[in-house]
């Protein structure tokens, strides 16, 4: 395999994806809030914008995308984006490369600490010292 490794720096990064002059470009992403609909909408769904420019359009994910984020019924809902995640999966539009996990640690001392499992992992406004004796 030949591959070109070409090196924009950040100020250009954007600007060099936004022109679609690439083959393969990285990018990072956490989600706002932990629901199937922040991840499968906002990355593929085709009226969301396209945040990440990899010009994905599937009608039927977007149909039943939009069925999925006004369903009510918990059940229901997870049907409807295990339906979606197969079709993404059958199509391939971009091959995830990793997803980084974060480890914290804390002393005996420090206390409120309270991991969540999407952005902020950590309110740092709840972490306090106990009073040292």
């Amino acid at each position: 395999i030949n591959i070109k490794v070409k090196l924009n720096g950040l100020a250009k990064h954007w600007e060099y994806i936004e022109k679609r002059e690439f083959h393969a470009f990285r990018v990072g992403w956490i989600a706002d809030y932990p629901d199937a609909d922040n991840f499968i909408y906002t990355i593929f769904n085709s009226g969301a914008g396209d945040p990440f420019f990899i010009g994905y359009n599937n009608n039927e994910v977007d149909k039943l995308c939009e069925e999925a984020r006004y369903e009510i019924e918990p059940r229901t809902r997870v049907k409807l984006y295990s339906k979606v995640e197969k079709i993404i999966l059958e199509d391939c539009p971009v091959i995830p490369l990793y997803h980084r996990k974060n480890i914290v640690l804390r002393g005996q001392n420090l206390q409120g600490v309270k991991l969540k499992g999407f952005s902020p992992q950590v309110d740092f406004s709840e972490i306090s010292f106990r009073s040292f004796n």
